[in-house]
């Protein structure tokens, strides 16, 4: 898959998921080239561009990141199962 490619799944809610696209950089809280939020759509994004949207400030709820990896009996990842969104909480009120 090239850069400009994506692929884009329509989940049971009728949700789009784009996977894939063009690229989208992130540098601690700086964010370039993310897309407006559009209705409907969720962008999967690389983990640390999703950190770096909550940890400016600007975690969106139509970003999301790969989640509970599947892996071989090997350890080796395989896919995954499901997708998990970043968010910030303020100081002092993190679960943990």
């Amino acid at each position: 898959m090239t850069a400009s490619e994506e692929i884009r799944e329509v989940d049971e809610n009728g949700t789009t998921i784009v996977l894939g696209g063009d690229v989208i950089s992130g540098c601690f809280f700086s964010v370039v080239g993310l897309p407006e939020p559009t209705p409907g759509v969720v962008y999967v994004v690389a983990r640390p561009l999703a950190v770096a949207l909550a940890m400016s400030g600007q975690a969106r709820p139509d970003v999301a990141v790969v989640d509970r990896l599947v892996r071989d009996d090997k350890g080796t990842i395989i896919g995954a199962s499901g997708f998990a969104r970043i968010v910030s909480a303020p100081i002092g009120q993190a679960d943990g």
